[in-house]
């Protein structure tokens, strides 16, 4: 098949959209289908090796602004490609450009939802032209990356409960090797090996709960928080949050460090020196939610547990009691006491360690590509002679 893929995130720019487009364009590449990826070029001329065509227009992370210029895009890859067998607009940005385009009617389209949409497409000035280009109507199939943002989207559109199709997230195959024996990632990190080591992976904003784990923390008996140490691996992006988790930090006798982002050997390294991810997401507002999350399942593919919390799309992530613990959304008091249960429980630790590896193992991107796009194997076929190209 030949395959579209309209991505507003891609690489270099990090976060869970940016990889989900990437490894579904790997994998339907590796099954071989011939793909296309549209995505901006974040002001580099970088000439990329990737194992499918891609085309970068000039810009870098999505604002209002730019809509017209990206449907625009859409509708002169429609009037020079109009052979796709998929377009896949993989996130809200290009959802209105695919819509707008001939695309519609004469493709099959697929648009993706990770989490938050449910709440940003219903404000009044996304809500109207949506309703005027009648987005639900069934001209696209809708695909949710987990059970929770499918039951948001069907709630806040008022969909057929079949409206709405799940395909959860892989894992890519690198990261089930990437781990090394935890001694020698601890020596190398000069972390003692009797220390309880707790690793979180993710931007430092509110979203992501780190504030709750310091609260936790703090709660514990002072001779179990002296042995702890917690690792935080992520940009920190939010000044005034940043300032408020140092303070918190100063009230606990834990070890805190913070690290910004990292290539993924480094980031391998830390997990593998860890006992425990932890990452106690909640919910903002604005409707910001984890619509799945993929650092557990990087993490686990590692064999590390999870401690997290039981809201939006994490239980699809982790099977509470068989690949970590989850817990009530801002509830420092219950996230210490399970941070205290799986630290006094080195057995139960294993057991959760061998269900979160063995979960990662089950979640490849081929999976998710194949339920996604309804295909195994693609053809043979020849690549284009131009894998890169710069649209004005």
């Amino acid at each position: 098949m030949k395959i579209l893929i309209l991505s507003s995130e891609f690489h270099p720019f990090r976060g869970g959209i940016a990889t989900y487009a990437m490894e579904m364009a790997k994998a339907a590449s590796e099954a071989g289908h011939r793909v296309t990826v549209v995505a901006a070029d974040y002001g580099s001329a970088t000439q990329e090796t990737f194992p499918f065509r891609i085309i970068r227009y000039r810009g870098g992370q999505h604002s209002a602004r730019d809509l017209p210029r990206k449907i625009a895009l859409v509708r002169r890859l429609m009037w020079e490609e109009p052979d796709f067998d998929i377009v896949h607009a993989v996130d809200w940005p290009f959802h209105i450009p695919l819509a707008l385009s001939h695309y519609r009617g004469s493709t099959r389209c697929i648009v993706s939802f990770h989490g938050t949409e449910a709440s940003f497409m219903q404000h009044p000035k996304r809500a109207l032209p949506l309703k005027l280009l009648r987005f639900w109507s069934g001209w696209a199939e809708y695909v949710a990356n987990s059970a929770d943002t499918a039951t948001r989207l069907r709630d806040a559109f008022r969909l057929a409960p079949d409206a709405v199709r799940v395909t959860r997230l892989g894992v890519g195959r690198e990261w089930l090797f990437a781990g090394i024996p935890k001694d020698e990632a601890r020596r190398s990190l000069a972390i003692p090996e009797d220390r309880f080591v707790i690793a979180s992976l993710g931007r430092v904003v509110p979203r992501k709960g780190y504030d709750l784990l310091c609260e936790a923390l703090s709660a514990l008996p002072d001779e179990i928080a002296s042995r702890i140490e917690w690792q935080i691996v992520g940009p920190l992006l939010d000044a005034d949050y940043a300032a408020r988790l140092r303070d918190l930090s100063a009230r606990t006798s834990a070890i805190i460090s913070f690290t910004d982002s990292l290539p993924q050997r480094q980031v391998a390294q830390r997990l593998s020196a860890a006992d425990l991810f932890c990452l106690p997401a909640r919910r903002v507002p604005g409707g910001g939610i984890e619509g799945f999350g993929l650092a557990y399942l990087e993490a686990g593919a590692l064999g590390l547990p999870s401690l997290a919390t039981a809201i939006g799309g994490i239980p699809d992530a982790v099977d509470h009691g068989e690949s970590g613990l989850l817990v009530p959304e801002n509830d420092h008091n219950a996230l210490a006491a399970a941070l205290l249960r799986l630290h006094r429980d080195p057995q139960e630790r294993a057991r959760l360690a061998a269900g979160a590896r063995r979960r990662a193992q089950a979640s490849s991107w081929h999976k998710t590509m194949s339920e996604t796009y309804g295909a195994e194997e693609g053809l043979p076929t020849l690549r284009p002679t131009k894998m890169h190209e710069l649209w004005p």
